[in-house]
């Protein structure tokens, strides 16, 4: 199988010498490169964003996240405190 090289005059990606899109010749030495070192960080770095986002939703091992002071309902072990004003 050949490499792809890019085509100078168009920057369309051929395996012959010459384009078969615009017919102008392809240089030898331009090689079509694959940064797989940068795509293999994208991807880590995506897969870890979503993880983070994710993991926050969620309180410890899945379960819902604990109630906040405001919103928490008192318990009815714990007696309640009643003012007479009047």
């Amino acid at each position: 199988m050949s490499a792809l090289r890019v085509c100078g005059g168009c920057d369309r990606h051929v395996r012959e010498s010459v384009c078969p899109f615009c017919g102008g010749a392809v240089q030898r030495g331009a090689l079509a490169s694959v940064p797989t070192v940068a795509r293999a960080v994208l991807v880590a770095g995506i897969a870890t964003a979503a993880v983070a986002a994710t993991a926050s939703c969620f309180g410890a091992y899945g379960g819902p996240p604990p109630e906040s002071p405001q919103n928490a309902q008192p318990d009815a072990a714990t007696p309640t405190t009643t003012s007479d004003a009047g």
